[in-house]
């Protein structure tokens, strides 16, 4: 999805066991290289428990919203915030760990149902 700063976030499990799951940011199309990868948002960490993200959503204040589950029981069930303007560290969490079961699809009342942007 398109983030508030233009950049596209997208998802991304990871490849094999010594990969990470992150959510993968890359360049809009307003920026001198339009596609090019630009940073990522690191979930979990080599030969841990995984950590990842389905459903992505931007809400208030422009924070990314990341509904988190895996095989991590210390992070399975949580809703975190990040801030983009900071690389998305430190996170914030949301809604605390264990409280949802498979947390995916988050909307918010002022989020666009065609869009996915918030506010609009």
């Amino acid at each position: 999805m398109f983030g508030p700063d233009g950049n596209l976030y997208v998802n991304s499990f990871r490849a094999n066991a010594n990969d990470t799951d992150s959510i993968r940011i890359y360049n809009g199309p307003a920026s001198p290289s339009p596609g090019g990868f630009s940073t990522a948002i690191v979930l979990d960490v080599v030969g841990q428990p995984r950590v990842f993200a389905d459903g992505l959503l931007f809400g208030p204040d422009g924070k990314l919203f990341v509904p988190v589950t895996g095989n991590d029981p210390s992070h399975t069930g949580e809703v975190r915030s990040y801030d983009v303007a900071t690389a998305g560290y430190p996170f914030t969490t949301v809604v605390r760990i264990g409280t949802l079961k498979a947390p995916f699809f988050l909307t918010f009342g002022r989020t666009n149902s065609a869009t996915l942007a918030y506010g609009d």
